[in-house]
């Protein structure tokens, strides 16, 4: 009996060191987890060649710290060695462009290649904002080229969340093309970047321009309206805007360009400014703050708005949907 007693203490004794192992093994793995996480979030904000000191550690604790035990779990279950190595690589082609300022240097362009590549989206998650591309252009089967993409962390996409791209860049047909990620709307269309320079006689040089056609179709503002909401109506289903439910204004011509847009009414975006200083102070919202210095406070509304230069042979060379800005502000 006595024996019995004894085998029993040993296996609760045994059970209790074990419990207490895992409970240590996995409080280990945890912090762990939480370590390699910061460590990732941090070389992103931070240059990898700055000491882990001031700034850098105040960043790395302050993330450790906000950590809880849930999220611990959660980064448990992800390969968070690969999301440091992934993040320790960025952090290095960062300190490499910083220190090779110079865009047109070999250095800087291979950096920033890699950059871009490593951050964006996968190629089969860019493929539908590929075949949007070329069903604006009415071209299937020409080449586009991921440029690079910006970031989420403030309004103008010049974040360092470098894990959520907030806007893409492409080119194709001489064109550029801003993309939004999470839908893969075509929400800009411009001239794409050109290089120029200067000859040995003074004269400038340029590269080649996009191919536009001049064809004087359409030759008055009436006569461009419906094929301009045609374009829209069409590839609604690239722009993600419909532009039955806004309201149609001709804005001008220029040397054959046509200038439209729309406008949705049913969406105002209200914010408030405040300047002080050299204001004008009989203007409604003027006031004095708490050192005398008198202030304007302002309340500016826009709406959501998309803009369109369309050629007189009805072809489209300039397209802005700034209702996708707005909604991030």
């Amino acid at each position: 009996m006595t024996m019995k007693k004894s085998k029993g203490r040993l296996l609760i004794g045994g059970g209790v060191v074990l419990a207490l192992a895992l409970i240590v093994f996995g409080n280990f793995k945890l912090e762990g987890a939480k370590d390699q996480y910061c460590l990732a979030q941090t070389h992103l904000q931070f240059p990898i060649t700055t000491l882990m000191e001031g700034d850098k550690w105040d960043f790395y604790t302050g993330c450790f710290d906000k950590l809880s035990f849930r999220d611990s779990v959660k980064l448990l279950l992800v390969d968070q060695s690969a999301e440091l190595k992934k993040s320790t690589e960025i952090s290095k082609l960062l300190a490499v462009m910083e220190k090779n300022p110079n865009n047109d240097s070999q250095v800087y362009k291979e950096a920033r290649q890699k950059f871009c590549l490593l951050t964006s989206r996968s190629a089969e998650e860019r493929e539908q904002a590929v075949a949007n591309i070329q069903k604006f252009l009415g071209l299937t089967d020409i080449p586009v080229e991921f440029l690079c993409s910006r970031f989420n962390g403030k309004p103008d996409d010049s974040g360092t969340d470098y894990s959520s791209p907030a806007s893409e860049h492409y080119e194709a047909a001489r064109f550029a093309f801003t993309v939004d990620p999470k839908t893969n709307y075509i929400v800009e269309v411009g001239e794409a970047e050109r290089r120029w320079g200067t000859k040995e006689d003074g004269t400038r040089w340029f590269e080649n321009m996009p191919e536009y056609d001049d064809t004087p179709t359409y030759t008055t503002h009436e006569a461009i309206k419906p094929v301009a909401e045609a374009f829209m109506i069409k590839h609604q289903d690239i722009f993600g805007v419909d532009i039955t439910k806004m309201t149609y204004q001709f804005e001008g011509r220029k040397v054959g360009n046509f200038f439209v847009r729309w406008i949705d009414t049913s969406k105002p975006y209200t914010n408030d400014t405040v300047e002080c200083g050299d204001v004008d102070q009989k203007r409604e919202g003027a006031y004095q703050n708490d050192q005398g210095v008198w202030c304007l406070k302002s309340t500016y509304t826009r709406y959501p708005t998309v803009s369109m230069t369309i050629m007189q042979s009805g072809q489209v060379a300039v397209y802005d949907n700034d209702g996708w800005e707005l909604e991030k502000l």
